[in-house]
C-alpha cells in the first residue's frame, strides 16, 4: 500500500488487511460503513460507555469505523472533559 508516496506494509488475514505497524485494520468500506459520517450523540454515549470494558478493535466493529477515528474520537472527548456527559446520556 503507497500513502503520500510512502510505502506502508501491510498483511492479510482471511482476507482482511492490518497494518504491520500497529496490526489495525485497514480502512475496508465492508466493515466501516460510518466511515466520513457525523458522529451520533447515540455512538458517542455508546463509545464512552463501552470504552472502560472493551477493546479498540470491537469498539471499531460495532461502530462502523476504524479503530483510530475511534481512539481520536475519545481522546478529543476526553480533552474537553466530555466522556462522563456522553455516559450518563
Amino acid at each position: 500500500m503507497i500513502y503520500h508516496n510512502k510505502k506502508i506494509e501491510t498483511y492479510f488475514i482471511d482476507g482482511i488487511e492490518y497494518y504491520k505497524s500497529n496490526h489495525r485494520m485497514v480502512y475496508n468500506k465492508e466493515f466501516h460503513g460510518r466511515h466520513g459520517k457525523n458522529w451520533s450523540i447515540k455512538e458517542l454515549s455508546y463509545l464512552c460507555k463501552m470504552r472502560p470494558y472493551t477493546n479498540w478493535k470491537n469498539l471499531s466493529m460495532a461502530l462502523e469505523r476504524t479503530q483510530s477515528t475511534c481512539m481520536n474520537k475519545y481522546n478529543e472527548l476526553k480533552k474537553n472533559n466530555k466522556i462522563d456527559f456522553y455516559k450518563n446520556i
